[in-house]
């Protein structure tokens, strides 16, 4: 909610106009808030859907805004100030040091100061400059039981996906990549465009390229960079990289707890047909540049006005400065490099004078946030409560209509253009449902065919009834479909000898046939949420020209979970029952032939590594044992290793972590 006040150069960097448009903000925002301040006085009596009647008081609890914004309504002073948090008084030199506990600000500290009749106007700002407050009168206040600065909640978007993340760890990311020469920067992008594709998860080809992009592809890159980082560097370099991989293990441990599935309702989304979802990973897969490009043109001018609010901050901070005797050398601004602060001493003691480069600097506001997150979801429930991600995708419509206006007398012209918008939404809803219900008696995937629900597991994706002989002679080079039709017969008569008794015969033969399938839909209870949630794992030699078989998690004997990746999914029917199968390559290998170091280096950098049993040995189960879907990664360095991408969302966090714990246990036994 930004008042556009116009700045003349006379004006600019006044003390005067600084606190002005402070004043204009709370002034306009107090006539919001006039309507319930009595109301947070006295409260009212309604009646509730128990038919009881009770005294309701309305009071602020969470305000949504990204840092600028919060600057705005705790009237602090932002980044020139002493104490540039605006929910507790930690020096501006010590953001860094999150591990430590600093006073928390409150609203009497400031209107103790603004009402204290017996200070001059000197002196009263002496003591307002300690606290990094304005001498202004805060709109808030007048709220009876609300306190302003506990409102103040943590913008993960802002602080990790842009933040943190984006404008810190990924460009070390890139300068320690860039070490490397050519080679490295060339053997990374190779390996981000290799990896293996998700449902909801971008895929990118050029990441040592990409200089900016939208908080959400931050986010997937941040999923995916550890792991890519770890088959980057030779084990000569262990040593050196492994502090920094395991600082980053830790910043992405302390990002998935603070995420509890903010983007739930796009992973509901996903249950969909097969067509639809096939769509969507072609635009991210094969159009990912023009993808991208659109992503920056959306949030282009979202991202200048940020810039804008950090420079105008900036030079906010300047003014200030110069009225205090207060040294401000650490550059804050989060969309610059950040890379100013460097230590002169350590400098001439780096070595080589002609490769000396300027140390990071880690004394940043947006990483000393995180220091809030956790009692904000103590007091205030989980991050997407209180999320700016939803309003940052309303901006671009808003954006748009301001620009279809004169400039002049806006407010009717874009009520106008906003209604011209909602019209076509409505029209375009109406020909979707109509194009939806036209092509439902030829949609497979949406009918929902009975015949292929099993329990928790859908299938999808149907190929051709095909033969046994022809399946294994189109397989002939890969030994997993060796002898196919007699290691089928083998599964039956040791797990289901029922199957085969109902039949004439007692064996499967070449010619019998069976139904393939190219994806699977499995609906699982999350850890985290409880809710009903749904993977797409797919097994397709031809995903858009290029093959993808995912991973699974799989219930053994003994209710104990395992990986696995899928080779070949169908059905094969006997007499009148029908049976679900997978071929899938067991990922249970042991790892006890490598050495101990590198275990242990695997579990300081928080990675879980699994090894593939050799391809012959792929064995049958049914698709009921499918627990969920998982994203595993080429580990590039031992003969069928992969790496488990546990932080693909929160409930693989949480079974990967289980799996850690349990391993750890029954070594101490």
């Amino acid at each position: 909610m930004a008042l556009k006040i116009e700045e003349k150069s006379t004006r600019t960097k006044t003390s005067a106009f600084i606190n002005w448009k402070r004043v204009v903000w709370h002034k306009s925002f107090s006539q919001v808030l006039k309507h319930i301040e009595q109301l947070t006085k006295t409260g009212w009596r309604v009646k509730c859907g128990d038919d009881v009647m009770r005294w309701l008081f309305p009071l602020l609890l969470i305000l949504s805004a990204d840092y600028e914004e919060q600057c705005f309504m705790a009237l602090i002073r932002g980044l020139g100030g002493l104490c540039p948090c605006p929910v507790c008084l930690v020096p501006k030199d010590q953001l860094k040091f999150v591990t430590e506990k600093w006073p928390l600000r409150v609203s009497k500290q400031g209107q103790d100061i603004l009402n204290n009749k017996l200070l001059t106007k000197k002196q009263r700002e002496v003591k307002l400059k300690k606290l990094s407050l304005r001498p202004v009168v805060n709109a808030f206040w007048s709220l009876q039981n609300s306190e302003v600065h506990r409102a103040m909640s943590f913008d993960r978007f802002h602080a990790f996906q842009t933040g943190l993340f984006g404008y810190h760890l990924f460009k070390e990311f890139k300068n320690r990549v860039k070490e490397c020469g050519r080679s490295g920067m060339v053997k990374v992008d190779a390996q981000f465009a290799s990896a293996a594709r998700w449902s909801g998860l971008g895929h990118f080809k050029d990441v040592m390229h990409l200089d900016f992009s939208d908080g959400s592809k931050f986010g997937d890159i941040s999923k995916e960079q550890l792991l890519e980082y770890e088959a980057l560097f030779e084990e000569e370099n262990e040593d050196s990289e492994q502090e920094e991989q395991e600082q980053e293990q830790e910043n992405e441990d302390i990002d998935e707890n603070e995420n509890e599935d903010e983007d739930e309702d796009e992973d509901e989304d996903e249950d969909e047909d097969e067509d639809e979802d096939e769509d969507e990973d072609e635009d991210e897969d094969e159009d990912e540049d023009e993808d991208e490009d659109e992503d920056e043109n959306e949030n282009e001018n979202e991202d200048e006005n940020e810039n804008e609010n950090e420079n105008e901050n900036e030079n906010e901070n300047e003014d200030e400065s110069e009225n205090e005797d207060v040294d401000v050398d650490v550059e804050m601004n989060e969309n610059e490099d950040e890379n100013m602060d460097v230590d002169e001493e350590e400098e001439e003691n780096s070595g080589n004078r002609a490769k000396k480069q300027k140390l990071k600097s880690w004394n940043f506001i947006k990483i000393h946030s995180h220091v809030h997150a956790a009692d904000d979801i103590r007091a205030k429930g989980v991050t997407r409560n209180y999320s700016t991600k939803p309003n940052e995708k309303s901006h671009s419509r808003l954006k748009a209509a301001y620009r279809r206006t004169n400039f002049k007398s806006i407010e009717k012209q874009i009520g106008r253009i906003d209604h011209q918008f909602l019209c076509a939404e409505v029209i375009r809803e109406r020909i979707d449902a109509w194009d939806d219900f036209c092509n439902a008696a030829n949609d497979h995937d949406r009918t929902m065919d009975p015949a292929f629900l099993f329990g928790h597991v859908r299938l999808g994706g149907k190929l051709p009834q095909t033969s046994f002989r022809q399946l294994e002679t189109s397989h002939s080079g890969d030994t997993a479909f060796t002898r196919f039709h007699i290691k089928l017969t083998e599964y039956f008569r040791q797990y289901a000898p029922e199957a085969l008794q109902q039949s004439e015969r007692r064996t499967i033969r070449p010619d019998d046939t069976s139904i393939g399938f190219t994806l699977l839909r499995v609906d699982y209870s999350s850890i985290v949420s409880w809710k009903v949630t749904t993977d797409i794992p797919r097994c397709n030699p031809k995903f858009h020209g290029r093959p993808r078989y995912d991973g699974v998690i799989v219930n053994v004997v003994g209710n104990i979970q395992v990986f696995a990746k899928l080779i070949y999914i169908f059905t094969y029917t006997v007499g009148e029952s029908q049976y679900p199968l997978a071929l899938v390559q067991m990922l249970d290998q042991p790892l006890d032939q490598r050495q101990t170091t590198s275990i242990r280096i695997d579990r300081d950098r928080g990675f879980y590594r699994v090894r593939a049993k050799p391809r012959n040995s792929c064995k049958f189960i049914p698709i009921r044992s499918i627990v969920r879907g998982a994203l595993l990664f080429d580990a590039f360095e031992g003969e069928g290793e992969s790496l488990v991408v546990d932080t693909v969302d929160a409930d693989m966090y949480l079974r990967v972590k289980q799996l850690f714990l349990k391993e750890i246990n029954e070594e101490s036994e």
